[in-house]
């Protein structure tokens, strides 16, 4: 999002980022208790994607580390890996990553 639109709707930005947040606790309750089938059931079939069930399940829940849902706090370092891979790969050059970041309305960790 642009520095304008963060600064003029931050109630807007951390209604969004929450939403995002219940969306991935959500996501990773449904891989770990019914290896989402329900998450399969919503968006397989030319819903949202035009993939079968047995592909997004299969690729959600095998193995469950293979993509995470748990921390979607962005950290510096995950960008410059990005970055980095990008740079080689001849898609970015070098750019400042330190303004790039915003993390004021990521939510406080809960005690």
């Amino acid at each position: 999002m642009k520095d304008d639109f963060l600064n003029q709707h931050p109630e807007a930005v951390k209604e969004w980022l929450n939403s995002l947040i219940h969306a991935s606790q959500w996501i990773e309750n449904d891989r770990t208790t019914t290896k989402a089938t329900s998450i399969a059931n919503l968006v397989s079939d030319n819903i949202y994607f035009p993939h079968s069930k047995d592909l997004i399940i299969n690729a959600l829940s095998e193995p469950l580390e293979k993509i995470s849902f748990t921390n979607l706090k962005p950290e510096l370092i995950d960008f410059e890996i990005t970055l980095n891979i990008s740079k080689e790969a001849g898609i970015l050059k070098d750019m400042d990553l330190t303004h790039f970041i915003d993390t004021r309305f990521y939510p406080a960790p809960l005690q």
